[in-house]
């Protein structure tokens, strides 16, 4: 009978055993991984863009070493990319369509990166001066359920963006805030349709970018002073939406321990662009490669690419603190 009592207990320990695996996703891993956001997850929308090639011409971006919003080579992925390798889901994570530079929309059947230099979160600002298509982030997410309809329960959702409502607001506050709320309606939008694992990162401090140190004290300070009210706007208006369930993954923090001890992550400089940006058009690490760095291995030691994107390096660190967390909540 003490025996009998005992095996008991045994299967009532695996029964709950088995219940908290289950709920830690743990016997239900991630099956895909899709991204909505800007140039931070773009993972080569613009690649066969063309353009005038310095040799004569024209060619493609891609042609030319360029591609993603960083330091670009054989191993440079974005943090994303990270994440999709690092979950066994990178097969299907790659640029959900080409478009831009002169290509016009054409979709890559069965790919999930949906994510756009540029875009902005409701509004779609194509870029004049360069041709690229900035679709919004509204309409990333429009064009997955228009091709697929709904999320199934076990596939990663990514939602990072508003860097560009911020670039673009004009220092003006209550644009900023209405992107934020913006993005936690595309938030809900997702669930709506089925997003049960839904991961949404706030914003790291673009005051501290190259760029906006550049501009003087008080602009870099006025850039901190907008991704803060961005992040802390965001994070009311996804908690005041009623019955939302996410993982808010906080960017800025993760950025603001790199650049205050960089050589804890292997970085050597945080002021600087590995990409030489005089040689690039726009300035932008879209056409960074190998050949325009400003060191050999720049892209492993710098923390900005140009003068405002991660490097190669950065990505990665970028990738394996969201990896982590994700891992850490049970997805």
């Amino acid at each position: 009978m003490k025996f009998r009592k005992q095996i008991q207990r045994i299967s009532l320990l695996a029964v709950a055993l088995s219940l908290i695996i289950s709920c830690s996703g743990g016997s239900n891993p991630t099956s895909s991984v899709i991204a909505f956001g800007d140039s931070l997850t773009d993972g080569g929308t613009y690649k066969n863009g063309i353009v005038p090639n310095p040799a004569g011409g024209f060619t493609t971006i891609g042609a030319l070493g360029g591609g993603k919003f960083t330091t670009n080579g054989p191993n440079a992925k974005t943090w994303a990319e990270v994440v999709a390798a690092g979950l066994s889901t990178n097969s299907t994570f790659m640029p959900a369509a080409g478009e831009g530079f002169s290509q016009g929309y054409v979709p890559a059947a069965g790919m999930l990166n949906y994510a756009q230099g540029g875009s902005k979160v409701t509004v779609t600002n194509a870029n004049a001066a360069t041709a690229a298509s900035e679709t919004s982030v509204k309409t990333q997410i429009d064009r997955h359920l228009q091709a697929k309809s709904n999320f199934k329960s076990t596939e990663l959702v990514l939602l990072l963006a508003g860097a560009n409502d911020i670039f673009q607001a004009g220092g003006d506050p209550a644009k900023v805030t209405t992107a934020a709320k913006e993005l936690a309606l595309q938030a809900l939008r997702l669930q709506n349709a089925g997003a049960q694992r839904l991961l949404i990162g706030n914003l790291p401090d673009i005051g501290r970018t190259p760029y906006f140190q550049s501009l003087g004290a008080s602009n870099a300070a006025g850039g901190s002073q907008l991704t803060a009210l961005f992040n802390s706007e965001l994070k009311k208006a996804l908690e005041s939406t009623p019955n939302l369930s996410y993982l808010l993954l906080d960017v800025f923090a993760w950025n603001k321990s790199v650049l205050d001890k960089p050589s804890d992550f292997g970085i050597s400089n945080v002021t600087g662009m590995a990409c030489n940006v005089a040689a690039l058009p726009s300035g932008s690490s879209l056409f960074c490669s190998g050949a325009t760095l400003v060191a050999a291995n720049a892209d492993m030691t710098y923390m900005f690419a140009d003068g405002v994107h991660p490097t190669t390096k950065a990505h990665q660190l970028f990738g394996a603190f969201a990896l982590k967390e994700i891992k850490t909540f049970g997805w």
